[in-house]
């Protein structure tokens, strides 16, 4: 018994979960342990009906792959789903000698001007 997956109290079959009706075996779609009509597997944004190995989950809620893209990965990275604390994150590493060293080289001016 799981209590994720919404069961009828006297029998029946599942129900879905997004349209929250009954579903049965030959319209039945299982994906990361929910249980959805075929029909109803589809798109939030662009509404095309998913194949369980062209979606990506997001919060519960199911993306094709170009929309999820899109939507999360607009700015290079996933700002619209995790929240950045400033000063959490360690700095990019200079990919060169010559900007290893400017880089040295702020931190020391940085350091001066506040001492």
């Amino acid at each position: 018994w799981r209590p994720d997956i919404i069961m009828p109290k006297f029998g029946g079959a599942p129900k879905c979960r997004v349209c929250k009706k009954s579903v049965y075996a030959m319209e039945l779609m299982k994906y990361d342990d929910q249980i959805y009509h075929k029909t109803c597997f589809r798109c939030l944004e662009c509404k095309k009906v998913l194949l369980p190995k062209s979606v990506a989950m997001m919060s519960g809620d199911l993306y094709c792959k170009d929309c999820f893209k899109k939507k999360f990965k607009a700015r290079g990275k996933y700002d619209d789903i995790t929240a950045v604390v400033p000063g959490t994150q360690e700095k990019p590493k200079p990919s060169s000698k010559a900007e290893a060293k400017s880089v040295v080289k702020e931190e020391m001016k940085k350091a001066q001007m506040s001492a």
